[in-house]
């Protein structure tokens, strides 16, 4: 096979990928973790956890730790999945992609919960 990883490595790379991005997406608005905040009205940015009053924004930070916890997560199984053996089994593979759809699917329905009030 070479250098290249083959096709379904690279797809179970992905999904990995994807259950990071939605699975640490959640995890952020469920516990505190510390992110960027924008203030639109004062235009200045703030990290932390706890951070000044005012109108505040943290959806830039949430997409941007779930960022770079899907590409932690795309370079360490990278790793991983170049080294092992053969192919990974198909069930896996299944499993995943059922896991990444539903785990996608529900983080969905929460952040339209949440913008429709329902919380």
């Amino acid at each position: 096979m070479g250098k290249n990883m083959g096709k379904e490595k690279t797809y179970l790379l992905l999904v990995l990928s994807v259950l990071a991005f939605t699975g640490s997406y959640f995890l952020s608005e469920v516990f505190p973790f510390p992110l960027w905040w924008y203030y639109p009205l004062d235009q200045h940015w703030e990290f932390g956890i706890v951070t000044s009053k005012g109108l505040r924004m943290g959806w830039y930070g949430k997409v941007l730790l779930s960022a770079f916890c899907s590409l932690a997560v795309a370079l360490l199984g990278g790793l991983g999945l170049k080294w092992m053996p053969g192919e990974p089994p198909e069930t896996l593979a299944d499993f995943l992609t059922l896991a990444g759809m539903g785990m996608t699917l529900f983080l969905l329905y929460y952040i339209v919960r949440i913008l429709s009030g329902g919380a």
